[in-house]
């Protein structure tokens, strides 16, 4: 453990600066850039040594994208070793000895390989078994992009929960949790993805009849059906009709009893002009117009009776019949009758 320190106390003070695949200009940090890296790298240590790894890591880290080096990398290994996160510093500690080797640094190089010999022991691996990808399929581990040499085979991930997405043009995405904890290899079959369903147009609403369109009187919400809807309407007009034709027929029984009073009347005072049943001009006169009236009253006591009649069957009809009764009265006079017409379906 003191060697470990001394090595990382060393590799905190080296000047040497190298960047892998960088261009010169980019290896250059300005001075503030450099100071600002420092003061985070010495806070990180702090809060190292106070074992607070989640903040102190995230320093470390910070520092060694502002200004690469081999102590802040290597510092950054040593934290997320302790962190638990094997796969992470088990990489950062390979990737400090390739470094270290191009510095001639020997010591750090000897350190950053001993540790990632001790790690590699301890990894945990990841297969994703993805079948026949479609074209332009995308991977992610934990919403960063997985490397397409990496699918099938097995490469290192830290213990814990991660999350594979695949993606391609056309296609559904799919999530697949995967937990990988110890060591060993884990297995995870994402399966064919499935394509996308393309959205269906709505479809035009039909016009709605003028009848349909009304809702029933006392169904919630007009969701009755067209006989349900159509049934109170019905009633109510054989109810209607029923009424006007017992009326009509109680208006022509009313006639019938007046011109019957009327030729009853008129028969009396003829009497009076006709003697032996020889009437003079007064008296004819009188008994033809007793004759009228007497027809007439016929009639309308004939038509009373049909029509109070109709208009109690059509009344008992609306309260026992769903189905809507259609007829039409109308009044008639011929040369030898009068009347009234009932006419209709039921």
């Amino acid at each position: 453990m003191r060697r470990a320190s001394a090595i990382l106390a060393a590799a905190a003070s080296a000047a040497a600066v190298v960047v892998l695949c960088a261009p010169p200009a980019a290896a250059q940090s300005s001075s503030a850039v450099r100071a600002q890296a420092d003061a985070l790298f010495r806070e990180g240590q702090q809060l190292l040594a106070a074992g607070e790894l989640p903040a102190a890591c995230a320093k470390l880290e910070e520092s060694e994208r502002l200004d690469p080096k081999i102590g802040r990398l290597l510092n950054v290994a040593y934290c997320h070793e302790k962190q638990g996160r094997i796969a992470s510093a088990w990489h950062e500690y390979d990737q400090a000895a390739a470094m270290a080797i191009q510095a001639h640094q020997a010591e750090r190089e000897k350190f950053a390989r001993a540790h990632a010999a001790t790690l590699a022991r301890q990894l945990a691996f990841l297969r994703l078994e993805l079948g026949t990808p479609p074209d332009g399929t995308q991977v992610s581990i934990d919403d960063k992009p997985l490397a397409h040499d990496q699918w099938g085979i097995p490469f290192a991930v830290d213990p814990g929960q991660h999350t594979v997405t695949v993606q391609a043009p056309g296609y559904q995405a799919r999530t697949v949790p995967a937990a990988v904890t110890g060591t060993g290899e884990v297995r995870v079959e994402v399966g064919p993805l499935e394509k996308e369903v393309a959205a269906a147009a709505p479809a035009a609403a039909a016009p709605v009849p003028a009848a349909a369109a009304m809702p029933a009187a006392g169904a919630p919400g007009g969701e009755a059906g067209p006989a349900s809807a159509e049934a109170p309407a019905a009633h109510g007009g054989s109810r209607t009709l029923a009424y006007v034709v017992g009326g009509v027929g109680i208006a022509a029984l009313g006639v019938g009893v007046g011109f019957g009073a009327y030729a009853l009347s008129q028969k009396n005072d003829a009497d009076a002009h006709c003697p032996g049943r020889q009437c003079d001009s007064t008296g004819l006169s009188l008994v033809s117009s007793a004759k009228t009236a007497a027809t007439v009253s016929t009639i309308g006591l004939a038509a009373g009776v049909v029509g109070i009649g109709a208009g109690f069957w059509l009344l008992v009809r609306s309260s026992s019949s769903p189905s809507a009764a259609r007829a039409s009265v109308a009044p008639f006079v011929a040369a030898d009758r009068a009347g009234l017409a009932l006419q209709g379906a039921w």
